[in-house]
């Protein structure tokens, strides 16, 4: 029996340097996500040198009415180059990823534009976080009181500041325990999960642990700017970033579109 066909692994030049190699689908994602454009040089084996990826995949999308549309990465071509199957029209760079996707009877999802989570549902999301958070610290602190004796009517003051500095060290730990620890493990908070929520990097990959931290922090620096950080996304009508997602290359979007 021959050996399978290998796998197209493909690189591409960012900022004057060959990013790769690149599977199939990851190298997709960073189409969908722009970071691949029609302008990006590209190479895989097979090809007689560095390519324009825009002459390797087809047309540049102003050559393309948008009736000719691909299904995943959203360029346009000319009707007649791309593949219909099931209601579904893909371009051939990402026939590759509707095959494996078909195959495991994935969802045909497409280009994240009409994923991104709106202003409302996200300030929904960070209330039900707000109210998750509140109860779990004064869960730990409201013991911690009771514990130190501060219910008599004269309580000392070293108490009642050494009882401050800790409770403040308790909320600020469990406060960023909740948050960094769901967006590393499960991509999204209680609250956002309930809201059916989900925060990714701008190519659609998950956050790493030191991003999420990040994400924290500028989630905090949103906050300090009396409220002027989240109200950003109110007026982003095409992916509804606050300024934390600016800093830190992140956006919330519906997990089930």
């Amino acid at each position: 029996m021959p050996d399978p066909k290998p796998e197209t692994l493909w690189y591409y030049a960012e900022n004057g340097q060959s990013v790769g190699p690149l599977e199939e689908t990851l190298f997709m994602e960073r189409v969908r996500g722009g970071q691949v454009t029609a302008e990006t040089l590209v190479w895989h084996r097979g090809l007689t040198g560095w390519q324009a990826y825009g002459a390797v995949a087809g047309p540049h999308p102003a050559a393309a009415s948008p009736e000719g549309r691909c299904h995943y990465c959203g360029r346009g071509f000319p009707p007649d180059a791309l593949i219909a199957f099931q209601g579904v029209r893909v371009c051939a760079a990402c026939k590759p990823v509707f095959v494996q996707q078909f195959k495991e009877h994935a969802e045909l999802a497409p280009a994240l534009g009409n994923r991104f989570a709106g202003f409302w549902i996200r300030v929904a999301a960070k209330l039900l976080d707000g109210v998750i958070s509140y109860i779990l610290i004064q869960m730990v602190n409201l013991p911690l009181t009771l514990s130190m004796g501060l219910g008599g009517r004269d309580p000392s003051m070293p108490k009642v500041f050494a009882l401050l500095g800790l409770t403040m060290f308790l909320s600020f730990s469990i406060q960023f325990a909740y948050e960094v620890g769901f967006l590393t493990k499960f991509g999204a908070t209680p609250g956002k999960m309930a809201c059916g929520l989900k925060v990714i990097r701008s190519d659609g990959s998950p956050l790493t642990f030191g991003r999420a931290v990040g994400r924290y922090f500028g989630d905090m620096l949103s906050g300090m700017t009396f409220g002027i950080g989240y109200l950003l996304a109110a007026f982003d009508e095409a992916e509804h970033k606050t300024l934390h997602d600016h800093l830190c290359d992140t956006r919330v979007i519906h997990k089930n579109r």
